[in-house]
């Protein structure tokens, strides 16, 4: 079953070009690598993983999409209109291990979102160090990082002024749709940001994940609040009354005891399974 990862997008937090560290899971997970944290916090929700180290996700690619950026700025006070969304397909097996909801408040209203956990060891067996990947490598796809946003930028121009506004500073070119067509203009600007070296410089562990499915969808704040609805850069986001009462059904079915016959049925009659 395919389910959905919100990470930040490092090219979209204001002042990147002066952090010290790196946003790295999009990078490394292109490479086909779960990074491994360093420890997990477990607040405000049920799942009953305490104490143990893996990953979060949402179930839901339109709950990802929707409380992506309010997510990082709140949880982990990181400022910036666009996250990033990773897709794994993940067997049902472990999805069903951590299942359960997060408490995701509008203000002060209750917001609860279907997630689900993936403790470290269900992600892969084979830990390596960041350090054991060529700079060449990551040199790849920190460029290839950097173009997905360009082209967002470039095709959403009127939703992302302030981070158009930064580049057109950086780069000193007007249009950037100019940089697109000459990537060499940009690559050598970019090597020399502190970000790369960050990057370069950040050590991690990662888990060569045979789940990640390479699938990337950036998320931007200011086209979604105007564009709620229907089809977003090729992937359809259901807010329908009729999704918001098969959610309510599916999160009653995770309160003690979690019903997982129910959970299943339900996945199977929406074909997310």
């Amino acid at each position: 079953m395919k389910i959905y990862r919100v990470v930040p997008n490092g090219f979209a937090i204001r002042g990147w070009l002066n952090n010290e560290r790196a946003c790295s899971e999009e990078i490394y997970y292109s490479m086909g690598y779960a990074n491994v944290p360093r420890k997990t916090p477990h607040k405000f929700n049920n799942l009953g993983c305490e104490g143990k180290i893996g990953k979060y996700f949402f179930l839901f690619v339109e709950d990802a999409v929707a409380i992506g950026n309010s997510f990082l700025s709140s949880f982990h006070h990181l400022s910036g209109s666009t996250c990033t969304i990773l897709e794994y397909d993940v067997p049902e097996d472990l999805i069903f291990k951590h299942i359960g909801y997060g408490d995701y408040k509008n203000g002060v209203l209750p917001l609860d979102l279907v997630e689900t956990f993936i403790e470290k060891d269900d992600l892969g067996d084979n830990v390596i160090k960041s350090y054991d990947i060529a700079d060449i490598e990551k040199e790849k796809h920190f460029l290839q990082a950097f173009e997905r946003f360009l082209k967002l930028m470039v095709n959403y121009d009127s939703y992302l002024e302030d981070d158009i506004f930064f580049y057109l500073n950086h780069f000193w070119i007007r249009d950037l749709s100019k940089v697109l067509n000459n990537r060499d203009e940009y690559k050598s600007s970019l090597l020399k940001t502190p970000l790369f070296c960050a990057l370069l410089d950040d050590f991690c562990e990662l888990i060569p994940c045979r789940f990640i499915t390479n699938k990337f969808l950036l998320a931007n704040d200011e086209y979604l609040f105007l564009h709620p609805n229907g089809e977003y850069l090729g992937i359809d986001l259901d807010y329908s009354k009729e999704q918001r009462e098969f959610k309510k059904e599916f999160i009653n079915s995770l309160d003690n005891p979690i019903d997982k016959e129910n959970i299943r049925r339900l996945l199977k009659e929406k074909k997310y399974i």
